[in-house]
């Protein structure tokens, strides 16, 4: 809202245009919904704890690009507990981006976000079990291939991920399972308090992974990505 403001170029002084006084006013009536908002503080995880895993999904939109963490708890007695551990959003860059590359920017969020968690929980980023999911198959590709492969912008995001997440496995997933997209096209606090997918991600996650849905992992050709880096190479004779 505030980077439409700005774009509108409306002065302190001036009405802001109807759209956006229209959109004010819903934000400001949907801000008493938030006390219906409730975000329990025990993760499952303890002594009782048999195994344990991150699970983060990342999204994009012209307007916001965000990453979400779930840790999976499996109890000694088999019962799965899937619980929302943190989530982190930015504001598309008010400079135009394609969205391939804000998706991008997305998985590298959330590359962030599950390292700091690992630093914070005192968990090893190498040997805890790390899920990664996004709707993006061009993004996919990207992570598919060394960061020298690809132009500054992708390669440079792409090493970082690499570095902070060197054992994550990536996954495709359809947006309507990705609770990042929540975030990435908005969403009323009155939607948000009753919303299963933000909460417990995919219905699925609760359940052994032999149940989870096949990964479409079809990626597109490498010659149909924009971002490939291009080498010239020079042959020289001497006499």
């Amino acid at each position: 809202m505030l980077q439409q403001l700005w774009a509108a170029r409306c002065s302190w002084d001036e009405p802001i245009p109807v759209e956006l006084l229209e959109m004010w006013r819903y934000y400001h009536r949907q801000l008493p919904e938030i006390e219906n908002v409730s975000i329990p503080r025990w993760t499952q995880s303890g002594h009782h704890s048999l195994h344990q895993e991150l699970h983060g999904f990342s999204d994009a939109s012209t307007k916001a690009y965000a990453a979400v963490v779930y840790l999976r708890v499996i109890a000694v007695d088999g019962t799965i507990t899937v619980t929302l551990l943190a989530a982190k959003s930015k504001v598309a860059p008010i400079k135009t981006m394609t969205v391939p590359r804000l998706e991008l920017s997305a998985a590298l969020l959330l590359a962030r976000l599950l390292h700091f968690i690992c630093t914070s929980l005192d968990l090893d980023a190498k040997t805890t079990p790390i899920h990664c999911r996004t709707d993006s198959r061009i993004t996919l590709a990207w992570l598919s291939r060394a960061p020298a492969y690809w132009k500054t912008f992708v390669a440079n995001r792409v090493a970082e991920i690499k570095t902070l997440l060197p054992n994550a496995i990536w996954h495709h997933v359809s947006t309507n399972k990705n609770p990042a997209d929540c975030v990435s096209r908005g969403i009323s606090p009155e939607e948000l308090a009753s919303n299963t997918l933000w909460w417990s991600g995919p219905s699925w996650l609760a359940k052994p992974e032999e149940h989870w849905p096949t990964s479409d992992q079809h990626l597109p050709p490498v010659t149909a990505l924009e971002e490939r880096s291009r080498h010239a190479v020079v042959h020289t004779t001497t006499a």
